[in-house]
């Protein structure tokens, strides 16, 4: 689960994210994530299930059926497999 926070961006920068289609949260959110851990920077450009290797699209806010980004792993994951990790931690905790 993640914590809302606020930030100040200046209105130019955020006029200019907007008509790119940026993410600011998920940008914001890397960049701190990179600066805590700069030998393992995040790879932006992930086309393909980290776990089994499924080739789809990038999630968005509007569609979240994609690949996204799995945080504390670091790695980009699909709905399959993030699906078949919490039926696992479901299934060990019920024992």
């Amino acid at each position: 689960m993640k914590t809302k926070i606020n930030i100040t961006i200046d209105p130019f920068v955020l006029e200019q994210a907007k008509e790119k289609g940026i993410n600011i949260s998920e940008t914001a959110e890397r960049a701190v994530v990179n600066k805590l851990n700069p030998e393992n920077p995040i790879d932006t450009t992930g086309d393909h299930c980290e776990y089994c290797g499924t080739k789809m699209k990038k999630a968005t806010a509007n569609d979240m059926n994609g690949l996204y980004y799995f945080l504390p792993d670091e790695k980009w994951i699909c709905p399959r497999c993030e699906k078949k990790f919490i039926n696992k931690l479901i299934m060990s905790k019920s024992l």
